[in-house]
């Protein structure tokens, strides 16, 4: 039941969170601007590369980590429970965002769809 209140479950849980999507994220930024920048792929295939490096491992350790604290919302003591099905919710989430935006928007503001556009324009 959602109370309204903000105590100590919810509190971890954002800061968890935010730290795994920013570290997810990080993984797939960083080994899609290697493949931009130092092999001189496409934006496409380097969407393809950061996936084929990174992708697996985030997958992997989002089911791991999802596991976990669902294990924890099993917890008769309530802020456990709490805290573990908040936070596993918030793993896939996290994990689904990252597979499903990112790329969108690594797309989106690639020099390669930028010329597109400017080229329509003209």
């Amino acid at each position: 039941e959602i109370s309204g209140q903000v105590g100590l479950s919810i509190a971890i849980v954002v800061a968890v969170a935010i730290c795994l999507v920013i570290d997810d994220t990080e993984h797939l930024i960083s080994k899609y601007m290697q493949a931009r920048k130092h092999q001189g792929k496409s934006n496409y295939d380097s969407i393809l590369y950061s996936f084929d490096t990174a992708g697996t491992a985030i997958f992997a350790t989002t089911l791991i980590l999802t596991a976990g604290f669902g294990f924890l919302a099993t917890s008769s003591f309530k802020p456990n429970e709490d805290l573990g099905l908040m936070t596993a919710i918030a793993i896939m989430l996290a994990m689904i965002i990252n597979f499903l935006v990112l790329p969108a928007l690594l797309s989106f503001f690639s020099k390669e769809h930028k010329q597109n556009n400017q080229g329509e324009a003209s």
